[in-house]
């Protein structure tokens, strides 16, 4: 089923050379931050409301970016088990959230669910008394939501829970506006089950700032809390394209979103038949100005699969199925048109070469469970005494990588070249030397910007080739770590993307800060660097409309600056016509806007920090 940027969480960050951001896929986070305040009694949480940009402040060249400070720490190997031979298990972490919910005119939330969006929170019911309790597994923050009638609808806190501790909130849900939606075919008329609605106030400040349900078998939803103020509704299907809408609460009668059937995009892996078959292919696809899709769909015997096409223009696109088939990159064209779209994707033929060895420290000793080793376009998962053994690997000259997690946490190393011949067995070793780390720590984030990521990459300056060692990705409140780092001069590139609700947004951060240089000295250095978010610089434009047309109601923006300084972002939301962005950088550049019924259009812009840039836009439309 296809998902578009909207739905699906997503996140590609490649690091050219030893440039954060260089190129910046999109995703969709997972979690949604609403300001407001927490009260009641316990252990209380601070209050949250958002931070004033102004207030932030610039790093300096000398000190105020980074705190370098380094520290000694035992040896990880002298870490031993028990007297039993076994590892201690670790105990079980909680963080609490509880209090009290309750509805403004008295009436009760008995059944209803509160939780916290994003993680593993599993959420609580509400009882008679309007209390919960709900016990999180994970210190990650997130807004509170009320789950009532089918619709999932944002409150006006925002928590991020502690183990070991508890956070009391005493919530007062206003009781608003309740707005019915209707999801039709355009050309039958036909109402559409399993519709995702997604609501979302202007502001996206306070109780109602999103709404997330789904249509019912006539097509219909009905969605409560709605405080006075302009809405705007998403309607999305997986065999339709997109339908928004705007509305303001108070409303009277239905809101019907009418949805036009997408375009199947048929796909054939050619050279399929040669390896064993697989159960689902993941396509990642992306467009310089922006658009981005993820889609994860089951393989028919004969290679195929059938996926609702993207929009008109060039694309392109990475497959990948399992550790025993190749990691595929592929372009396409959408032309503009009705009827199916054909994509063949040329499956690498298989190779007859085996490679086999082991994933060993300097000393000799095995990496265990490290992750999952690339040579070339093929992978295969490390396995727990350090061995691998990667099957039908193509002769010629391949990269060795190992890789860490996946989607928005994320970390990829490089290890070395290898020459594989085109038949045989090969026996090879990958040695990672040193045992320093780097610890990253963002410090200065605004409350209300807890959702995005965090990336860095790090280089050895002593490196001839000059490419980047280790890149690493990681939610934008989780400190990233480099490991078994060896004794040497380093050079450390952190850089970080902000964006809010299902990657859409009128209010985006980005940026990539200063380089660093830093020094591994011992096997034991662990050295911290603080990095401070600096004063943002902000773009605004305002969008006008040729006679007798309507602005969409999202644009893709992408910044194209001196060396490799790229930002695309694109799903931003028009609000009162008008886009707004923060960035973290400064400097000259040139951003291309899509406006999709009208004519792309190009500026030139100066950004410097603190300082807003406004350009006021009057696009044509497409002939």
């Amino acid at each position: 089923m296809k998902k578009f940027a909207s739905t699906a969480a997503l996140l590609v960050l490649l690091l050219g050379g030893y440039v954060v951001g260089d190129r910046l896929g999109w995703w969709n986070i997972n979690s949604v931050v609403v300001n407001g305040d927490l009260s009641g009694s316990g252990a209380i949480s601070s209050p949250v409301a958002g931070s004033d940009p102004d207030a932030l402040t610039s790093p300096s060249e000398e000190d105020s970016s980074y705190e370098n400070r380094r520290t000694t720490t035992p040896d990880e190997a002298d870490s031993s088990p028990n007297s039993s031979g076994e590892q201690p298990s670790a105990e079980r972490k909680i963080a609490v959230v509880s209090g009290h919910i309750y509805r403004t005119d008295g009436a009760s939330l008995e059944g209803a669910t509160v939780f916290l969006w994003g993680g593993e929170q599993p959420g609580s019911l509400v009882d008679a008394d309007g209390v919960f309790r709900i016990e999180s597994p994970e210190e990650k923050g997130g807004s509170v939501y009320l789950e009532h009638n089918g619709a999932k609808t944002a409150l006006d806190s925002t928590v991020r829970p502690v183990f070991d501790d508890e956070i009391v909130l005493e919530i007062e849900v206003a009781v608003g506006h309740s707005v019915i939606l209707e999801t039709i075919d355009r050309k039958t008329q036909r109402p559409i089950r399993d519709a995702e609605i997604v609501i979302k106030k202007s502001a996206q400040v306070g109780q109602a700032g999103v709404i997330f349900a789904t249509t019912d078998a006539s097509g219909r939803v009905t969605c409560d809390y709605l405080i006075d103020g302009d809405y705007t509704v998403e309607a999305t299907h997986s065999d339709y394209t997109r339908s928004d809408s705007e509305f303001s609460a108070p409303r009277e009668g239905a809101i019907v979103c009418q949805l036009d059937p997408a375009r199947p995009l048929e796909v054939t892996l050619v050279g399929y038949s040669e390896y064993p078959p697989q159960e689902r292919a993941t396509l990642d696809l992306w467009q310089e100005s922006g658009g981005s899709m993820n889609v994860s769909q089951a393989i028919g015997e004969d290679g195929t699969f059938t996926i609702n096409a993207p929009p008109t223009g060039r694309w392109r696109g990475v497959l990948s199925t399992s550790p025993e088939f190749p990691y595929v990159s592929f372009e396409f064209n959408v032309p503009e048109g009705d009827g199916a779209v054909l994509l063949p994707i040329q499956v690498p033929a298989r190779g007859q070469t085996t490679v086999a060895g082991r994933l060993v420290d300097g000393i000799g000793d095995p990496i265990p469970n490290a992750g999952r080793l690339a040579i070339g376009k093929f992978y295969i998962p490390v396995q727990s005494d350090g061995s691998y053994q990667l099957e039908h690997v193509t002769g010629g000259r391949h990269e060795a990588r190992l890789l860490v997690g996946g989607g928005d946490d994320f970390s990829e190393r490089h290890l070395d070249w290898v020459v594989i011949p085109d038949s045989g067995d090969v026996h090879r070793d990958f040695v990672i030397e040193g045992r320093g780390r780097v610890l990253l720590k963002l410090s200065g984030l605004p409350a209300d910007q807890q959702t995005g990521a965090f990336g860095s990459g790090i280089r050895r300056l002593d490196d001839p080739s000059g490419r980047s060692l280790a890149s690493k990705i990681g939610p934008a409140h989780k400190d990233i770590e480099f490991d078994r780092l060896a004794v040497g001069r380093y050079q450390v590139s952190p850089g970080l993307v902000f964006s809010d609700v299902r990657g859409r947004s009128s209010y985006a951060w980005g940026g990539r800060l200063p380089f660093r240089e830093i020094e591994i000295r011992s096997d034991t250095d662990v050295i911290e660097l603080i990095v401070e978010i600096p004063e943002p610089s902000r773009l605004e434009f305002l969008v006008g409309a040729p006679p007798g047309s309507t602005v969409p109601g999202v644009v893709s923006i992408h910044l194209q600056g001196d060396s490799h300084e790229r930002m695309r972002f694109p799903f931003v939301e028009l609000v009162d016509r008008t886009a707004k962005l923060n960035f973290y950088v400064s400097g000259q550049f040139e951003v291309t806007i899509d406006l999709d019924v009208f004519e792309t259009i190009t500026e030139n812009v100066t950004l410097r920090a603190g300082e807003p840039t406004r350009r006021t836009l009057k696009p044509t439309a497409r002939p």
